[in-house]
């Protein structure tokens, strides 16, 4: 079992993934924990069974966790912006409540004054959707 650290917790292998993409903690190893562990999103997951045409997105998660850990990140993150040609602007494949919580959700709209939250879920999606999702953690803890 691979492990890793992060904000000081010890995490197994599974938990990360599981944690951060909902992916069940029985079914996540290490592959999944590192696609999590590089930042990537279900959006990101989405966009790349688009890239390579494949419908099972746990596969596509393990695959790309697999070549994380083998120092081919830069090939993911290129059929993740192919993916995002295909997808060609379809915000819906990426709901911001299957990353953010809703209290997370509502601490967004907030700091950044939208006029409502579902307003604030497209927003995030849009975000998720240009690989952003950095940058909306980092507005929902500036606000906290």
């Amino acid at each position: 079992m691979g492990q890793s650290r992060g904000r000081g917790l010890f995490v197994t292998a599974g938990v990360l993934a599981f944690l951060i993409l909902g992916i069940d903690r029985g079914m996540a190893g290490p592959n999944e924990d590192a696609f999590a562990a590089a930042g990537y999103t279900l959006c990101d997951a989405r966009l790349l069974q688009l890239a390579h045409g494949d419908r099972l997105i746990k596969r596509v998660i393990r695959n790309a966790g697999e070549a994380v850990r083998t120092g081919h990140k830069d090939g993911i993150d290129r059929d993740i912006a192919r993916g995002r040609e295909i997808n060609a602007g379809d915000w819906s494949r990426c709901p911001a409540e299957e990353v953010f919580t809703p209290d997370e959700i509502r601490i967004f709209a907030a700091r950044a004054k939208m006029e409502s939250v579902s307003a604030a879920e497209e927003r995030i999606s849009r975000i998720l959707l240009d690989g952003g999702a950095s940058a909306v953690r980092g507005t929902i803890e500036a606000a906290r």
